[in-house]
């Protein structure tokens, strides 16, 4: 048997924690730069908002109905979630950290009464940490998941259900009312390619024939059919570690830019964080992208979105060759007086970094240098060891003018009673 914990509308539940007067009110929290909603209380949902909306595109529609906006607070709902994951570790016997607001409870005995041991877990999470979340059980990790789905969708449950304690007819009325992007493991792109061949729904996924599905799709999808079908065979890493066939890294700027410098500095700092993903996968790229562009809605000056690419004669997983190429693609494409938006990077023709032959005229053997880069950061934090590039003051970080307070991680900035 297995479990899934997953946090309500976490962000927003982080944000209403330590402002009392904001529960039973709507909230909502933005992406990176005030771009998007991306978190969103049941209150602001029955406003008619919803996930992905573009900020300043409802802004007015926002202070019309008196919601809360916030800028998203990363610090506070890391602290948050690890709390949640320190509760769940002495509930669980084992517990597969999935993301930041949702883990996998494992080797969960049969002989466990799966409900009311759910309203426990739920119950001492939000009494120890405030955060409301929902108990999904199920035979696989891809049931419990649809479990879950299900426990915060409808009042009914209260929070908690146990797939296999449903009755044949309520686990398919459940599964034809699931739309097949909703399953874990399928996609957005997947599911549209199974709704050409009539599939929209978890049901229809699993009147498909096995041989069907292996035939035209990739191997993780036969397995969610598998799952679907009360046989465990996905891991958290099946999903996790699918190998990309591109890594993008990219992001609009708090402020208009005009410095090269300044663009030199984020793109370091972008490049670097798609080296990263990349050694994480094992791989290595050919091919280096690098783009920069100004707000397509700014009426004061022409829209100007230039791009470079660069092809490497050995694959490599190296920032600081990635690092040296990005400064001589943005020399070709960067024009002075220009108001830059947004700027990015992108990996391509991804190896496996196994199968790269080394190249045997290099005045020295590859380095170590970048593993040894990745465990520090692992084991200290995200960001305690960087290129040089990237450490200059950042004027062009995101927006983010309606953050709250770090009220766990910050002395200056805790909580205070009056």
């Amino acid at each position: 048997m297995y479990a899934l914990c997953d946090c309500n509308s976490f962000y927003a539940s982080c944000e209403r924690l330590f402002r009392p007067d904001l529960h039973g009110k709507p909230v909502v929290v933005l992406s990176n730069n005030d771009g998007c909603l991306i978190a969103l209380t049941p209150e602001a949902k029955a406003l008619g908002f919803k996930m992905g909306m573009v900020y300043f595109k409802v802004k007015k529609d926002l202070e019309r109905l008196g919601v809360f906006v916030f800028s998203s607070n990363y610090p506070l709902y890391a602290d948050l979630s690890n709390r949640v994951k320190t509760i769940l570790d002495g509930m669980f016997p084992v517990q597969e950290i999935y993301s930041i607001d949702e883990s996998f409870g494992t080797h969960i005995p049969d002989s466990w009464q799966c409900e009311p041991y759910g309203r426990e877990i739920k119950n001492r999470v939000e009494q120890h940490t405030g955060i409301p979340v929902a108990v999904g059980f199920g035979a696989t990790r891809t049931l419990a998941k649809l479990a879950n789905r299900w426990a915060k969708k409808t009042q009914w449950f209260e929070g908690v259900v146990s797939w296999s304690e449903l009755s044949p007819h309520q686990a398919q009325m459940l599964l034809k009312k699931t739309p097949a992007d909703d399953v874990w493991g399928i996609g957005y792109r997947i599911a549209r390619r199974l709704e050409e061949v009539g599939v929209k729904t978890a049901w229809d996924f699993m009147q498909v024939q096995p041989r069907d599905i292996r035939g035209v799709f990739n191997v993780t999808l036969a397995k969610t059919h598998r799952e679907l079908w009360g046989e465990s065979c996905l891991r958290v890493e099946d999903i996790e570690n699918q190998t990309p066939k591109q890594i993008v890294s990219s992001r609009s700027f708090g402020a208009r830019v005009e410095s090269k410098l300044l663009l030199q500095q984020s793109l370091s700092q972008y490049v670097s964080r798609a080296a990263e993903k990349l050694r994480k996968h094992q791989l290595k790229a050919q091919q280096l992208s690098v783009w920069i562009r100004t707000s397509p809605f700014d009426q004061s000056q022409p829209y100007y979105a230039p791009a470079q690419t660069y092809s490497l004669a050995i694959p490599s997983d190296d920032s600081r060759e990635f690092a040296a190429i990005t400064r001589q693609l943005l020399d070709r494409i960067y024009k002075p007086g220009k108001e830059y938006h947004k700027a990015g990077v992108m990996l391509g023709e991804l190896v496996d970094a196994h199968r790269v032959q080394p190249d045997l005229f290099a005045s020295r053997p590859e380095s170590t240098l970048m593993s040894t880069l990745d465990r520090i950061n692992q084991r200290y934090g995200k960001r305690k060891m960087v290129l040089g590039s990237n450490l200059r003051d950042q004027q062009w970080k995101m927006r983010q003018n309606m953050r709250s307070p770090s009220y766990t991680t910050q002395w200056k900035e805790l909580a205070s009673v009056r």
